[in-house]
């Protein structure tokens, strides 16, 4: 009876943790997405300049679904999910911070590459949990993506909709992000962040 209770109870930590990593990987990607334009406008790059750092984006998903297949197997889709989704998070300064088209387009790489990696891990963990379960729960865990993506957007991309003028505060993160810029080469009227 005890080891059912821990079986149980470990199943549902699981499926709580896995969900997490799909909602957080959800606002990720929404966050950066809502902030596309910015990011272009702030590099000063024509649409045919953004579609070449999207290259790197792409290039990233595929490297990164071949590296999850390899990875995760060998390390477990838990440990692989863990360390990757840390990265993942992390690794969404890339492109805010891009100095020029390459770096942006290395970055998208790698934002890409781990995105991908986390996917390959989420969704091995996603099926772990069901045999645990011994009941689908995969399509909710990928409605908790969505949940993120809708949250991301809106946290990201609702204050952006508002005027600078308008937004309290609105030159706070330009503030704390000050050092940053000397380092990476841009000046304060380059910062589109808000």
């Amino acid at each position: 009876m005890k080891i059912e209770r821990i079986s149980e109870e470990r199943a549902h930590r699981a499926r709580v943790g896995a969900a997490a990593c799909f909602l957080l990987t959800g606002f990720v990607s929404a966050s950066f997405a809502s902030r596309v334009p910015a990011i272009k406008d702030g590099l000063g790059l024509s649409d045919g300049q953004f579609a070449i750092a999207f290259v790197g984006l792409e290039a990233g998903a595929v490297v990164g679904l071949q590296l999850g297949g390899l990875v995760v197997p060998r390390t477990g889709s838990r440990r692989a999910l863990t360390a990757v989704v840390l990265a993942f998070s992390y690794a969404l300064l890339g492109p805010a911070l891009a100095p020029s088209l390459l770096v942006l387009a290395a970055s998208l790489f790698l934002f890409a590459l781990l995105t991908s990696v986390a996917d390959v891990a989420m969704n091995a963990q996603g099926v772990a949990v069901q045999r645990l379960l011994g009941r689908p729960v995969l399509s909710g865990m990928h409605a908790t993506h969505s949940l993120g993506g809708i949250l991301g957007a809106t946290r990201r991309g609702a204050p952006a909709a508002v005027p600078r003028r308008r937004r309290p505060g609105g030159d706070g993160l330009r503030r704390r992000l000050a050092p940053l810029a000397t380092l990476t080469g841009r000046r304060g009227g380059e910062w589109n962040v808000g």
